[in-house]
C-alpha cells in the first residue's frame, strides 16, 4: 500500500505509527536543524516536517519518498519522526510556493500553513538575531504592516552579502513555514 497523503497524515492523531508519501522541499540542514527536512504532497502542497535518521543520505530536492516513523508534535510542529530511511519512489516537481494570507487570529491559527512552502516580500526591520547553529532570525513587515520572522541557516548566509541583511532592505524570501507564521 503507497503511504499516505500528507494531509492525511497532518490528520493521523499524534503518536501514530504511519507512512508517508512525498516530494522532498527542503533538505536535512536546510530548516536550522542537520536532521530536519520537509515533504509536501504534489497535488496540494500541503506539508509536513520530517526528522530523518543520520544515515539517511542522497536525498534531493523534488524526489518523491514515502517515510516511515511516530507522528510528533515536536517544539511546537507536526513532525514525523523517522523510523528509517527515506523510500524513493520518483520524482516530481515540488509544489510552486504559495502567497501567504494571514489566517485568523488564535494560538493555532497558522496550523494549516504549517510545513508549506511559500513566497513573501516585505522589509527587513531591525538587527538579525543569533540562533543556533549560526543561524540568524530576522523580522520582515510585509506591506499589510504584520510582521512575520525568517530564519536563515548558516549556509544561506554564507551566499549572502551582508546589505541583504540591514534593515530597511526590501527583500522576496522563499522558504518552509513553521509554527506561528515563522
Amino acid at each position: 500500500l503507497p503511504g499516505l497523503a500528507v494531509g492525511e497524515a497532518r490528520a493521523t492523531p499524534i503518536g501514530s505509527q504511519i507512512r508517508v508519501r512525498g516530494v522532498i522541499t527542503a533538505l536535512p540542514g536546510e530548516l536550522a536543524e542537520s536532521l530536519l527536512a520537509a515533504i509536501h504532497d504534489p497535488s496540494d502542497g500541503s506539508g509536513i516536517f520530517v526528522l530523518v535518521p543520520p544515515t539517511a543520505s542522497g536525498l534531493m530536492r523534488g524526489q518523491l519518498v514515502e517515510m516511515s516513523g511516530i507522528l510528533t508534535l515536536r517544539r511546537q510542529a507536526l513532525t514525523l519522526v523517522t523510523t528509517a530511511a527515506p523510500l524513493m519512489v520518483g520524482s516530481a516537481s515540488p509544489p510552486l510556493p504559495l502567497a501567504v494570507k494571514r489566517p485568523a487570529a488564535g494560538a493555532w491559527a497558522w496550523e494549516a500553513w504549517e510545513g508549506r512552502r511559500i513566497r513573501v516580500d516585505g522589509t527587513l526591520a531591525g538587527s538579525p538575531s543569533a540562533l543556533a547553529d549560526g543561524a540568524v532570525s530576522l523580522r520582515l513587515r510585509l506591506s499589510s504592516g504584520e510582521e512575520l520572522l525568517a530564519a536563515a541557516t548558516r549556509s544561506v548566509l554564507l551566499t549572502l552579502p551582508a546589505a541583504l541583511q540591514e534593515a530597511g532592505r526590501h527583500v522576496r524570501l522563499e522558504g518552509v513555514i513553521h509554527q506561528r507564521g515563522s
